[in-house]
């Protein structure tokens, strides 16, 4: 399968004035600089989106590895990429 989006990982603007902490962006330039992805809407569920947005790539990855397993054992030791991304996007403790 090949990938038609910016490649990960994405994360979320950590500072910044409150319009520019709304910023989600790629780490993924050559020259060490951040492309933006996403812009969120400044409002209560501002955050949550934030996160589900930068966590997009990271969740794409466990669904695609995940279509391909076989059997128990492999999704056992699967288990932990899978719990990291869910994290990733509700901003949950693992």
């Amino acid at each position: 399968m090949s990938t038609k989006h910016t490649p990960g990982p994405w994360t979320v603007n950590p500072r910044g004035d409150e319009g520019e902490s709304n910023l989600v962006f790629a780490n993924t330039l050559a020259n060490g600089s951040r492309q933006l992805v996403a812009s969120v809407a400044v409002g209560a569920d501002a955050p949550a989106n934030r996160r589900l947005i930068a966590a997009a790539p990271d969740l794409l990855a466990v669904l695609e590895r995940a279509s391909h397993i076989n059997g128990f054992r492999e999704f056992n030791d699967y288990l932990p990429t899978i719990r990291a991304a869910i994290a990733k996007a509700t901003g949950e403790k693992e």
